[in-house]
């Protein structure tokens, strides 16, 4: 299956399903489609951030580091889920 476009993503998403067409025209222009390699950081939830995040394919990992240093999971993100 060949990769779709990044505007087919957006459509595709629950969240947009009663956007028109020209308002997703919009949005195809100001967002950007990223590969991110396993176990890269995304963003850390204790820094302020202005975006959000559609996952494509693949899964997220939401972690918690604890006052000792351990890993907590807080959350698994699947393709087609928004976080951030």
């Amino acid at each position: 299956m060949a990769d779709q476009s990044k505007l087919w993503y957006l459509e595709n998403f629950n969240l947009f399903e009663m956007v028109d067409k020209s308002k997703m025209m919009e949005l195809d222009a100001i967002t950007s489609m990223q590969e991110i390699k396993k176990s890269q950081p995304i963003y850390f939830a204790e820094d302020p951030s202005g975006s959000i995040f559609f996952l494509k394919k693949g899964r997220v990992k939401l972690t918690r580091i604890s006052p000792d240093g351990k890993e907590f999971i807080v959350a698994l993100i699947n393709p087609g889920e928004v976080f951030g």
